[in-house]
């Protein structure tokens, strides 16, 4: 075994079995498995590089579990993850083979004694949390049959694989958050650009909208011509070094109920952009209107108002009379509390300002 294969591993979830194949030449022992269990120590799970092993321990599980307490490794947690430990270290064996996990679980397993190896760094300060998993491994020997020279290897390689599995668990779970990132984005909008505005990176959210929005456009390895111009534009403003660049006023594409905004921000100084696309549904002002309690009818002749019809022209408009027109501004005006046709349109629009809304009928 060479340290340098043991950074090699990239698999947080066989890591035990791929290093404890490693191991196994340095150490003479009848069997050995890579084992984890939760911090609370619960959760035991038992693998080995031999398949006849691991069905007997699958079946031995329960008595293992149960037995747990009965350990000698139990009573010296402290003492057993700062190095390599034998069972034999802290019992003799006439007591130890008076134990029911001698009698259910080792006889069982051929084996008189334990040597354990656990893979925590107690130089980090803390204790493993109750949930925390954690990776130790078991060689099982004829009683005190571990040599010094044996424990020596594996307390000189225990740094090393704290390390080894440390940097693979760190890996695997940036390698997790990384795809988490990657599969936000493909549902985002977005394009990196250069500073000339080619396009350097574009998300599918972002290729899909494109085709939606500019249906003749078809080369997605560049903008669109108006896309283009604006996006040219903006960078030619951001760059300005005479004054701090004034804010980026969004690009706004409307299609049927849908409306596509566009910001340019600044990815790196001079050189690269990021165009962030966002789509937004479009509530017509009626429905709009209809969001502040107000009848379909109700919403019509408000929406009459708003667009500066008489009511004359509302009644025309909607083919009833104008006391009829009258009625229902009554009751718009009780219903927003207003007394007149300016505060109507006031409070309404006041109260759905922070809602994207066509002003089309």
């Amino acid at each position: 075994m060479t340290i340098h294969n043991l950074y090699t591993l990239k698999n947080a979830d066989t890591f035990g079995t791929d290093s404890l194949a490693m191991l196994v030449p340095l150490v003479p022992a009848d069997a050995s498995v890579a084992m984890t269990f939760r911090g609370d120590f619960t959760e035991l799970t038992v693998k080995s590089l031999d398949p006849d092993l691991d069905r007997l321990v699958e079946v031995l599980m329960p008595a293992m579990t149960r037995y747990t307490t009965q350990s000698p490794f139990f009573a010296n947690i402290p003492a057993i993850v700062k190095g390599t430990h034998k069972a034999s270290d802290f019992i003799d064996f006439e007591a130890f083979s008076r134990r029911e996990i001698y009698t259910e679980v080792m006889k069982s397993l051929g084996s008189d004694d334990t040597t354990m190896l656990i893979l925590f760094d107690l130089d980090s300060g803390r204790w493993p949390r109750p949930d925390e998993l954690i990776l130790h491994y078991a060689f099982y020997h004829p009683w005190q049959k571990l040599s010094e020279r044996d424990r020596l290897i594996l307390n000189l390689l225990q740094p090393h694989l704290i390390q080894a599995y440390q940097n693979i668990c760190q890996y695997q779970q940036f390698q997790q958050q990384l795809e988490g990132l990657q599969q936000s984005l493909d549902r985002c909008g977005v394009i990196l650009v250069d500073d000339l505005g080619r396009v350097q990176l574009m998300t599918a959210q972002a290729a899909t909208w494109l085709q939606l929005y500019f249906p003749g456009h078809r080369k997605f390895h560049q903008l669109p011509e108006l896309l283009q111009s604006w996006v040219r534009y903006q960078i030619d403003r951001l760059k300005s070094v005479d004054n701090l660049p004034s804010p980026q006023l969004p690009l706004r594409f409307q299609q049927e109920n849908r409306q596509l905004t566009m910001r340019l921000t600044i990815d790196i100084p001079g050189k690269s952009y990021l165009l962030f696309f966002a789509e937004e549904a479009i509530l017509s002002i009626l429905a709009a209107l209809e969001l502040l309690g107000l009848t379909q009818r109700e919403a019509e002749i408000l929406a009459g108002v708003i667009h500066g019809r008489s009511n004359q022209d509302i009644a025309t408009d909607l083919q009833m009379s104008i006391n009829t027109v009258r009625k229902h501004l009554e009751h718009i005006y009780r219903k927003l509390g207003v007394q007149s046709r300016t505060e109507a349109i006031s409070v309404a629009l006041g109260k759905l300002g922070g809602l994207n809304i066509s002003l089309v009928v």
